[in-house]
């Protein structure tokens, strides 16, 4: 998928006064990506195109190093995109064009699902057209909180963000490495953004496409990662005050009603409220795991090679 993500990059739109340098951060104990990120090379037509190993195992360890890298060699934004995704052509144009007409410091826009996986079985096709219609949905209503001057509601996440550089220098702000496998660093760090009242953009022309691999188009992976998002989302909660449990004497009864109303109409809606079904239901196990004490592992394991 890497290579699909850099071949997009070296296609792209490049936004007028502005001077490109591209990274990879390879997660891992090895440089397994590094021959793929030398094969593409060319295809960026001399513009720099780096590649840094980071050993300590965990997605805010990556991210905190491309931000070294930034603040390092002087670049006045940081865009993040996902090694999964791929960028459309006017992606950073668009993300660029809104940083210099808004002032604000952080800026994102929609992921949406790339095409399912070639030889997908049915079963796999209609979990990915569900996952598309939610993303769709996410994007739509992105879309209309921004028109109404509410992009602080939409919560901006690395799969499709860039930030000013003032952020980490003036601001001195990182990803959460406690949260090295649970996920939600990218959360926790739009939430210190919006705890200092600083400005935030959202861009919904600027847009990337996920390319969700065979092995998370099943029932139980959706559940289980709408299972560790609920338990990640929870614990920040709880580790604030233990007094967010008793929100669950509310919450959860109402949300496994609403389950439950969806699950019946699996069949009269031809399937269409499957998938929030299904994550309904991983968010109740999260809820209540958080308040077990469990905390996420959701990348302890990595799919999508």
């Amino acid at each position: 998928m890497l290579k699909y993500l850099l071949a997009s990059l070296a296609t792209m739109r490049r936004p007028q006064d502005v001077e490109p340098v591209f990274l990879i951060v390879e997660n891992d104990g090895a440089p397994n990506s590094q021959a793929t990120v030398e094969e593409m090379r060319p295809r960026f037509d001399g513009a720099e195109l780096h590649y840094l190993l980071e050993d300590r195992v965990g997605i805010p360890m990556a991210r905190n190093r491309a931000i070294e890298f930034a603040v390092e060699t002087g670049a006045d934004l940081l865009a993040f995109v996902d090694d999964d995704e791929i960028a459309d052509q006017a992606w950073t144009d668009e993300l660029v064009s809104a940083y210099r007409t808004s002032g604000a410091l952080l800026l994102g826009g929609p992921v949406l699902a790339a095409l399912p996986p070639e030889g997908s079985s049915f079963g796999k096709r209609f979990v990915h057209s569900a996952i598309a219609r939610r993303y769709d949905e996410k994007a739509r209503k992105a879309r209309n909180l921004a028109a109404g001057g509410r992009d602080t509601k939409v919560t901006i996440t690395t799969g499709n963000w860039l930030a000013s550089t003032e952020l980490f220098t003036r601001h001195g702000l990182r990803f959460d490495e406690g949260m090295r496998f649970s996920g939600g660093s990218d959360a926790a760090f739009f939430a210190q953004v919006r705890r200092r009242r600083l400005a935030v953009k959202w861009v919904p022309d600027a847009v990337v496409r996920e390319t969700v691999p065979s092995e998370r188009l099943t029932p139980g992976y959706q559940f289980w990662r709408a299972l560790n998002q609920s338990n990640t989302s929870f614990r920040r909660k709880l580790d604030k005050s233990a007094l967010y449990a008793v929100s669950l004497i509310l919450t959860v009864p109402l949300r496994t009603l609403m389950v439950a109303v969806l699950f019946l109409a699996i069949l009269p809606t031809a399937g269409r409220t499957f998938l929030s079904t299904v994550r309904g239901a991983g968010w109740i196990a999260g809820r209540l795991a958080a308040v077990f004490g469990r905390r996420s592992d959701l990348y302890v394991e990595t799919t999508g090679h």
